[in-house]
Order: C-alpha cells, then sequence, then structure tokens
C-alpha cells in the first residue's frame, strides 16, 4: 500500500486566531477560530453555524494583527470551501482563498513553519 503524497502548494502553521466567516453576500457573520493556515487557505472551526456545504463562497475576517475589533469590508478574503466536517456541537471546515494571502502581506516566512 502507497503512502498518500501531501497536495498541499503551500507550507501550513498551527496559528490559532479568531475568525468571522459570511456568505459570500451575506451580511450576517459567524464567529469561529482557526487550527491552521496556509498561504493559499486555512482551516477553521465554527460553533453553532447552518450547514456548510463544499464549494459555497464566503468571506473571512481574520485577525492577522493586533487590530482586528472591527474590519472594513475591503479586508475581508475572499474564500472557497473546499471540505466539511460535522462534529459535536461545531463544524470544521477547510477553505482556500481566492488569492494567495502572501501578496497581501499578511504571511510571511517567519509565520510559517511546516508541520508533519
Amino acid at each position: 500500500m502507497g503512502v498518500a503524497r501531501d497536495r498541499r502548494q503551500d507550507p501550513r502553521c498551527v496559528w490559532s486566531m479568531p475568525v468571522k466567516l459570511c456568505w459570500e453576500g451575506g451580511s450576517r457573520y459567524y464567529s469561529g477560530w482557526t487550527h491552521d493556515v496556509s498561504a493559499g487557505g486555512v482551516r477553521l472551526g465554527v460553533g453553532q453555524f447552518p450547514a456548510l456545504t463544499a464549494g459555497q463562497k464566503v468571506r473571512l475576517g481574520l485577525a492577522w494583527g493586533e487590530r482586528q475589533a472591527l474590519l472594513a469590508h475591503e479586508e475581508l478574503v475572499p474564500a472557497t470551501i473546499i471540505r466539511t466536517i460535522k462534529g459535536e456541537g461545531h463544524q470544521d471546515i477547510a477553505v482556500q482563498f481566492h488569492e494567495r494571502q502572501v501578496k497581501r502581506g499578511q504571511l510571511d516566512r517567519s509565520h510559517m513553519a511546516d508541520i508533519a
């Protein structure tokens, strides 16, 4: 039996930070937390959220720095849900950013530590 090859294009790092999530075009925000982050996407958990499905377009408000109490609309990151895992009282989701976040300066080499 062969070993599965990692298909990620970007290294990821364990990084727990608050996140806001809403459907593309929506106005209601839901809170969550990140598990790990890369320049190409994020894996996060959300609590009481309506069922999310792969392919849904969302916008994320990620707490990259110190000033994160309020985020302007243009600071929200567009993304697509890749997969979801329903847990007890929460849902874990993996999302792919529409644009790599290194370009926006949020992630740099000092944040990135490969995890196995």
